[in-house]
C-alpha cells in the first residue's frame, strides 16, 4: 500500500474519531459547539483525503475536475473547525469567520485564498 494512501486513511480515521467523539460523548452543555467544530475537523479532513487521490486521476482535466470541488470544501470545512473553535460557544447569526475578521476583510480574504487555491490546483494537475 503506497504510504500516501496510507497516510490519507490515517488522517481519515483520526477525523472521523474527532468528530464523532466531539458529536456523541462531549459534554452536554457545548456538545453542539463541539460537533459542529468535530464535523467541520472530520470534513476538512475527508476533502483533503479526497484531493490528495485526485493525483491516481490520469486525465488532467477530470483531475481538475475532481480536485477544485475537492479544495473548495476543505476550505469551507477549515473555516468552519476553526472560526467555530475560535468562537466557541459564542451564539449569534451569520459566519463566523465574517464575524471574526470582519465586513470588510473576510470577503476580500475569503476571495484571495480561492484564487489562490484554483490557481495552484490548476497549475499543479496542468490546466
Amino acid at each position: 500500500m503506497p504510504w500516501r494512501l496510507l497516510a490519507a486513511a490515517l488522517l481519515a480515521l483520526a477525523a472521523v474519531l474527532v468528530g464523532d467523539y466531539a458529536y456523541y460523548w462531549w459534554p452536554e452543555v457545548d456538545r453542539p459547539w463541539a460537533g459542529y467544530v468535530g464535523q467541520g475537523i472530520q470534513a476538512a479532513a475527508l476533502f483533503g483525503a479526497g484531493a490528495a487521490l485526485c493525483r491516481r486521476i490520469p486525465s488532467p482535466a477530470w483531475r481538475f475536475a475532481v480536485s477544485a470541488p475537492c479544495m473548495w470544501g476543505l476550505i469551507e470545512a477549515g473555516q468552519r473547525a476553526i472560526c467555530g473553535a475560535i468562537l466557541f460557544g459564542q451564539y449569534g447569526g451569520g459566519d463566523l469567520c465574517a464575524r471574526i475578521a470582519g465586513p470588510n476583510l473576510y470577503p476580500l480574504a475569503a476571495a484571495v485564498l480561492l484564487a489562490t487555491i484554483i490557481t495552484l490546483t490548476a497549475a499543479k494537475h496542468g490546466r
